[in-house]
């Protein structure tokens, strides 16, 4: 933790003060969003409704249910509901939310979200939808992560997916060229040749596109990065093109004490020791030494972009939203990183965060 801390302090030392502006030097930097948390929306036949022989639940309602339990709470996310000790209700899926979403992220500096993408019907899209209707969207930019595509609707997919790059909010890297990650992607080599042809006929340049695992070999991508992000493996590789990864922590202990139905029975703890606690001067300096590695490798790092794990995993235990427990904490800190010489004055555009509940003991951890 000290270095991170140190790593901190000699990037605002070295970056804050400068006459043409930090937003105009440092990498760009965007965080993962996992749009899960919509309750029981899509319950009545939505393409993600999942039945077993003990429960007919929704994304939305697996989740609430794995971070339920009164040790959890801490990790609830400041639009949560504490119902009881052992039942929350955590609904995003509001223009309300969102946009006070938006207002968080952009005053912490934060330049773009990464969301991943999923079947148009599917409420994990709603987040997606949510954040193109925002009358506040230009505060923050957008790009996507290719996840679920649907196979046997793989135009109409290229067609969507295409659309976004032309949203004047849509991140771009390298003077022009539409970022586009791509994770867990059963698609092979029709769906990116598709995206590029299409990108092209609206006289766009070419999307950049960026592997965080488990994608088709046959593609041939302009760079890698990672999902989870798992501390410090990027720090080795200057010879290969890549998109630095930080990790705000990965702790999956809610979804092992109560699985949820997609991932089948119970899931393989994973849990990093070091993730438990995470604080947030630790983040900050995770997100300084990846922008100053793009500073030092302009050529593996050429896109000169940075992603965060994650926005909002809570259950999986990697966040940046603000929390009932710990409020703008996280954001707070990266903020001293991306805007060093910009003071906060005021809170963002939004009602005051609830009161928080008490913080879990050590032993709930």
């Amino acid at each position: 933790m000290k270095w991170m801390v140190t790593t901190m302090c000699a990037f605002l030392a070295c970056y804050s003060g400068n006459a043409l502006g930090e937003e105009a030097q440092r990498s760009i930097v965007g965080a993962i969003r996992w749009d899960a948390w919509h309750g029981d929306a899509g319950a009545k036949g939505g393409p993600e409704v999942f039945k077993t022989d003990k429960v007919t639940s929704t994304p939305g309602l697996a989740v609430e249910r794995a971070l339920g339990p009164k040790h959890w709470h801490y990790r609830l996310p400041f639009y949560a509901k504490v119902i009881s000790d052992d039942k929350v209700e955590i609904r995003a899926n509001s223009q309300e939310v969102m946009d006070r979403e938006i207002a968080y992220a952009a005053d912490a500096g934060l330049d773009y979200w990464a969301f991943l993408t999923y079947n148009p019907d599917s409420p994990m899209t709603l987040g997606l939808n949510l954040y193109l209707s925002s009358k506040e969207k230009a505060k923050v930019r957008f790009c996507v992560i290719l996840h679920h595509i649907r196979q046997n609707a793989l135009k109409e997919e290229i067609t969507r997916i295409a659309a976004y790059f032309k949203d004047p909010q849509y991140q771009k890297v390298l003077n022009g060229r539409p970022l586009v990650y791509a994770f867990q992607c059963g698609a092979g080599k029709d769906l990116y040749d598709g995206l590029v042809a299409a990108a092209e006929a609206d006289g766009l340049l070419r999307p950049y596109f960026v592997t965080m695992g488990n994608t088709s070999g046959a593609v041939a991508f302009d760079a890698t990065s990672s999902y989870c992000g798992k501390e410090g493996g990027w720090k080795s590789q200057a010879g290969m093109k890549l998109i630095p990864d930080v990790g705000t922590g990965w702790d999956r202990r809610p979804r092992v004490e109560n699985p949820v139905p997609w991932e089948g029975g119970t899931p393989t703890p994973i849990a990093d020791p070091s993730s438990k606690e995470v604080a947030p001067e630790v983040i900050a300096g995770r997100v300084a030494a990846a922008i100053e590695w793009n500073r030092k490798n302009p050529v593996a790092g050429e896109a000169n972009a940075v992603i965060i794990y994650a926005w909002n995993e809570f259950d999986e235990g990697g966040w940046l939203c603000p929390t009932l427990s710990e409020g703008t904490a996280r954001l707070d800190a990266i903020r001293r990183v991306l805007k060093p010489s910009t003071e906060r004055t005021t809170q963002p555009s939004a009602a005051p965060l609830p009161s928080a509940p008490a913080g879990p003991s050590e032993g709930a951890r």
